[in-house]
């Protein structure tokens, strides 16, 4: 297996406070591996470091044959702002970021994208208040895509089911103002 990620004596950590000493090893593309150890050990330091969101305070940490955006990296839930008000399905088109960049235009197809995704996780989660909202995210998805009968459909069964939903306004003016293709 080839070398995908090499470690050369890095130390990584916070305002010249190491958290990571001195880690020296290589992933292999198709490895499986754990990164273990208690609270404070320097798991999600490492982690920051793999991905580029923390420079290194010495040594290094190499990705051969991978490019930015090539490893991924869920944070833990205390570093997200639960205050920020986005959607469950303007979260999942966050994953497209490194394809569109700051400036650039989710279409059709990315949307298609984060729609399957939802729908996956729907399969699996789709019980309260979170699959609420990802099928008040989904049915306003098909109304940015033009698909407007199938988002009527979709609002319809969303109320039948849940009727006294917080999220009831917003579906049953789904599609207002956006005209059919």
């Amino acid at each position: 297996m080839n070398t995908i990620l090499r470690f050369h004596d890095v130390t990584l950590g916070y305002e010249r406070h190491p958290a990571v000493h001195h880690l020296s090893g290589a992933l292999r593309a198709g490895s499986l591996t754990a990164v273990v150890g208690p609270n404070g050990a320097g798991k999600s330091t490492l982690l920051k470091g793999m991905v580029g969101l923390l420079r290194p305070l010495a040594g290094s940490i190499r990705g051969e044959g991978l490019g930015r955006g090539d490893i991924a990296y869920l944070p833990q839930q205390a570093e997200i702002d639960r205050t920020f008000p986005i959607s469950v399905f303007d979260t999942v088109q966050l994953g497209h970021w490194h394809k569109v960049g700051p400036f650039g235009a989710i279409d059709g197809a990315l949307v298609e994208q984060a729609l399957a995704a939802l729908d996956a996780q729907d399969s699996l989660y789709g019980q309260g208040v979170l699959g609420e909202e990802r099928a008040a995210s989904r049915i306003d998805a098909l109304c940015a895509l033009g698909r407007r009968a199938e988002a009527r459909a979709a609002a319809a069964r969303f109320l039948a089911d849940h009727p006294h939903s917080l999220l009831a306004p917003r579906v049953a003016a789904a599609c207002e103002g956006v005209s059919s293709p």
